[in-house]
């Protein structure tokens, strides 16, 4: 792990330093369920293996255990599957943290999918919402997160998100994400080629994904733009980036 700190020297090639966004098959209205459904499940694999599960989960926890009240409000942004707050479930119960969850997403068919991924974990309500516009009042979330969402908006869609994000949010906002580099290009074309060949919605999205992501010096910027509060980008290994904004002497 490591803080953002000013680069020198060798980086990835010119045309890598331009965010390129495309759209991806899995934000799709028509998207084929199956596929889809068969993605989100390719993307719990990925989160597990390369350790960016692991890294949001503590972000979060880490958080939510300086939390005096319980249980402690956390909304999930983009949720997908729902795959952070389910591990978020075990991990808090493990921790002895009483945790309220709102999983929310977009798509009507991945929303589906999170409803029947966490019909048995009551600590976790999955709810339609737009990122864009959030239904929910001015700090009315203790935390509030996304996981491999920011990218899949325009920069300046991206901003309105991220400001959605901290209106809603009394304590903390935790987003964790892809991080655009030559090696992570490099990697997510090899799964696509290997791995997920046979899968057509992760094969295409997974480089596509990479090149929409954010570097930890556009992600800062972001946030420099929509809040005054402390915001800390840190990079993690396997190409994965962390912004917390701390709100209300939460520490970052």
């Amino acid at each position: 792990m490591e803080s953002l700190r000013p680069q020198s020297g060798c980086g990835p090639p010119a045309d890598l330093m331009q965010r390129v966004r495309a759209p991806e098959l899995m934000d799709r209205p028509e998207a084929d369920r199956a596929q889809l459904w068969k993605s989100l499940e390719d993307l719990a694999v990925v989160n597990l293996l390369l350790g960016g599960r692991s890294t949001a989960v503590r972000l979060v926890l880490d958080l939510a255990s300086k939390v005096s009240h319980r249980p402690v409000k956390i909304l999930d942004v983009g949720t997908g599957g729902a795959d952070i707050p389910r591990r978020l479930v075990v991990q808090a119960r493990k921790r002895g943290v009483a945790v309220s969850i709102t999983a929310s997403d977009i798509h009507p068919a991945t929303l589906q999918f999170a409803r029947a991924a966490t019909a048995r974990i009551p600590e976790i309500a999955v709810q339609a919402a737009d990122a864009l516009h959030l239904p929910f009042g001015d700090g009315s979330y203790d935390i509030v997160t996304s996981y491999t969402t920011l990218h899949h908006f325009d920069r300046s869609e991206a901003a309105k998100v991220l400001s959605e994000m901290v209106r809603v949010a009394r304590t903390a906002v935790v987003v964790t994400d892809l991080s655009r580099s030559a090696a992570a290009l490099a990697g997510a074309n090899l799964l696509a080629a290997t791995l997920w060949r046979y899968h057509p919605i992760t094969r295409h999205d997974g480089p596509i994904s990479v090149r929409a992501a954010f570097t930890p010096e556009e992600l800062l910027q972001l946030a420099r733009e929509v809040t005054s509060g402390d915001a800390i980008v840190r990079r993690h290994p396997l190409f994965r980036l962390s912004l917390v904004i701390a709100k209300g002497g939460a520490a970052a």
